[in-house]
């Protein structure tokens, strides 16, 4: 909804009778305006358990009263406004795209953050310009930084897009994502950790915190930063991407911007290059290469966002997400695969690519065409290819699958490979197959007809 005035310092947004009301710290009623939904605002998911929401957050207390209850632990089922906009021409017999902007972390939270960004000049472009596109500027509660990138936000998501998928005609292979700084740090990890699900993801001045760049085949992305930029979200980080991405032939767009952390990341053409991917890109079920990794999970970060369990508890945290496309990761070994980081310190500071071992497994699989795929597999014991006739696959052939099997050496982080053979498999249209993905997903872009399972290994088939 477009707010009808202003909200002061501690001032707070209610639902209430159908109203959507603006109310001072005193309670004073500011202004009110008709709520446009019957249904009320959208649920957050939150644990229900107050252990386990204790344990997994150190919440910053709310100046803003019903933002954070006592503590600045949410209540389970507490509810928290997304701020969306609907073209003023929106036709639900015509499919439209889903934008999910993702805030950054100055210290706001769902109510004033959202305020603040509904008078934006994108939010109004997308409002007045007859633009196919919803978009939805996340809530949430008051929290520690890079929130964007717990394993609960994933749940968020999925439940944001299902949610507006069910009130409007949403395109699923036309959901982008996108963020400035936190959200921008979001945005990339979210490329990393379920990058299949989006049709392209546009982060700006925020820095990827782990990386396996052949993760990111298949997707769509457009990064922008200043060059100027003296915050955290240093250029480095997206200049050492752009190298690797290249390295890995990778397509992307690096929108590096003569400006600082936020300023002017609209100049030189970006904004018309921003308009035409929301405008023309439509996610590829079927490219050409996919790599899945499971589990990927970052190291525990120190200070406000510190984890207080286990490592082991933190990592169970994360969301089962072994796909990517048409191919999963179904057991792992006992290595690893090796992940990139940046590190910074020093006086001035410097910044370094570093490597690590991360407690996973990938598999990297290109499309040969011809019912001919060839999988690359690091620490994989089992994977799967999932099939379609759009990916020039005919079923009622055989398949023929070449597979390398490589593994790292956990002092050296060297990759060697460990042998490789060619097998031939069936793959036979199953509709228990289809529904299998599907229920794990929950995407219905994402239909495959068939799946093939293969052991690595010498005993392998």
């Amino acid at each position: 909804p477009r707010l009808p005035g202003p909200l002061p310092e501690g001032g707070r947004l209610r639902v209430e009778d159908g109203k959507l009301l603006g109310v001072a710290a005193d309670g004073k009623v500011l202004w009110s305006q008709d709520y446009p939904s019957p249904t009320g605002p959208i649920p957050q998911l939150i644990c229900r358990d107050e252990q386990a929401r204790a344990t997994a957050f150190n919440l910053r207390y709310s100046a803003l009263g019903e933002a954070a209850p006592p503590g600045g632990v949410p209540a389970p089922a507490q509810e928290y406004l997304n701020f969306v906009f609907v073209p003023k021409d929106y036709d639900s017999k015509k499919a439209c795209g889903l934008f999910i902007a993702l805030h950054g972390g100055g210290g706001t939270d769902s109510v004033d953050q959202g305020a603040a960004r509904s008078q934006g000049h994108v939010d109004r472009a997308l409002a007045e310009e007859g633009s196919d596109m919803i978009r939805v500027n996340l809530g949430a509660p008051r929290i520690a930084p890079l929130k964007w990138n717990f394993p609960e936000s994933e749940i968020h998501f999925q439940s944001v897009i299902e949610e507006y998928s069910t009130r409007y005609h949403i395109d699923p292979d036309r959901v982008f994502i996108a963020g400035t700084s936190m959200g921008g740090i979001g945005s990339w990890w979210h490329a990393f950790r379920q990058g299949d699900r989006f049709a392209a993801f546009l982060p700006v001045v925020g820095n990827f915190d782990t990386a396996y760049w052949p993760r990111l085949r298949g997707m769509r992305i457009l990064f922008r930063s200043g060059a100027y930029d003296g915050r955290y979200q240093r250029v480095d980080w997206t200049r050492y991407a752009h190298q690797r991405l290249k390295a890995f032939g990778i397509p992307h767009i690096d929108g590096e911007f003569p400006g600082g952390h936020s300023g002017d990341s609209s100049s030189g053409g970006l904004a018309e290059v921003v308009h035409d991917i929301l405008k023309n890109a439509r996610r590829n079920p079927y490219p050409a290469r996919a790599c899945a990794v499971s589990p990927f999970t970052a190291r525990s970060s120190p200070g406000p966002t510190a984890y207080q369990g286990t490592e082991e508890e933190r990592v169970r945290r994360f969301p089962h997400q072994p796909y990517s496309f048409w191919t999963s990761v179904l057991e792992t070994g006992p290595g690893g695969i090796v992940v990139e980081e940046i590190e910074r310190g020093g006086d001035p500071t410097r910044f370094k690519p570093v490597r690590r071992m991360m407690n996973a497994g990938a598999v990297d699989a290109e499309n040969l065409g011809g019912n001919r795929f060839r999988v690359k597999t690091t620490n994989v014991r089992r994977f799967a290819l999932w099939l379609h006739p759009k990916m020039g696959v005919d079923l009622a052939k055989p398949i023929e699958i070449e597979v390398i099997e490589t593994r790292v050496d956990p002092e050296t982080l060297a990759e060697s490979e460990q042998g490789r053979r060619k097998i031939t498999a069936r793959a036979t249209p199953s509709l228990a197959a289809m529904l299998r993905y599907l229920g794990d997903r929950r995407d219905y872009g994402l239909i495959y007809h068939a799946a093939v399972e293969v052991t690595v290994g010498d005993n392998g088939g």
